[in-house]
């Protein structure tokens, strides 16, 4: 016998960074090994989550509880259902989460707050995301900083002008929200 530990979906989504259903679809489709108990339930290796995670490039986890050690995530994005729904779902994952509605605003916050990722919309009033990008990355004391630009305008000049303004990645929010969130799970974690 082993003392391999196992965690429930759930948990195991948790730790990937996804939600249940993603995670669920993925132990069907085979995708992350698992075992089934005597009663049914799908039970995933941690060995095989860690394996994962390793797959897809990440370094290191969010905690659980949101504290001091938990990723710091800024979302700048003018549409309030998409900052409300990204902070719903990264929440939920560990992540400690601050929102702002414009680039003017984005900018003083992640100077107070240091975030480790921010996701970021390109179309906004005032400073447009391709400028915070710019002075968010020209800032020392923000170097570290990732840059998700998420927009619905995906157009191959505006993926190119975003990497050379200094983003780490390109999500067009056409695409579907659990790979959305693993993709920025993955920035993240890099």
């Amino acid at each position: 016998m082993t003392d391999e530990k196992y965690y429930t979906v759930p948990e195991a989504a948790k730790k990937f960074g996804v939600n249940r259903r993603t995670m669920s679809r993925w132990v069907s489709d085979g995708k992350v090994q698992s075992i089934v108990t005597p009663g049914g339930h799908y039970r995933v290796k941690r060995s095989e989550i860690e394996l994962l995670l390793k797959q897809n490039g990440f370094k290191k986890k969010p905690v659980s509880n949101a504290g001091h050690d938990a990723i710091k995530i800024l979302i700048v994005d003018d549409d309030e259902s998409v900052r409300k729904t990204l902070q719903a779902q990264l929440g939920r994952n560990g992540f400690q989460v601050i929102t702002s509605s414009n680039g003017f605003d984005a900018g003083l916050k992640a100077k107070g707050i240091k975030p480790d990722l921010i996701i970021l919309d390109l179309v906004m009033e005032g400073m447009d995301g391709f400028e915070v990008c710019q002075v968010i990355k020209k800032d020392r004391s923000m170097e570290k900083t990732k840059i998700v630009i998420l927009s619905g305008f995906d157009t191959p000049e505006n993926r190119t002008r975003a990497l050379k303004v200094g983003a780490d990645c390109f999500i067009s929010k056409a695409e579907p929200f659990d790979k959305i969130l693993m993709l920025i799970n993955k920035t993240a974690n890099q």
